[in-house]
């Protein structure tokens, strides 16, 4: 594995945020939590949702938003904590949540 996917590589500066790339990143939640039947791209656009929604990779300047932050963090951090990755998919699944985080900030504009 390369790269990890996400929603931001697939749909980059098309369609991230429309409700395509919704109703795909909602068929992976599913796929992964409900169902059961989860592909591996499926599994990797879930856990990079995670990973950029938890703001895990970010740092907090603001005080009075640090205990909403950690407690994002150590939500992801708790799954994270069950994968046995290495530090290659480590790496990769960092730059697909920051990748995910950028093009979510610029949707939000």
């Amino acid at each position: 594995m390369n790269e990890f996917r996400s929603i931001a590589a697939k749909y980059a500066g098309r369609k991230y945020g429309s409700a395509e790339s919704l109703e795909e990143l909602a068929r992976a939640y599913r796929a992964v939590f409900v169902a059961g039947n989860a592909s591996e791209q499926q599994r990797q656009v879930v856990l990079v949702d995670l990973a950029n929604t938890s703001e895990f990779y970010l740092t907090c300047d603001k005080p009075e938003l640090l205990a909403e932050h950690n407690g994002k963090r150590k939500v992801f951090e708790r799954i994270f904590h069950f994968m046995s990755f290495g530090d290659f998919e480590f790496k990769a699944l960092e730059r697909a949540a920051r990748r995910e985080d950028g093009a979510s900030r610029t949707v939000a504009k």
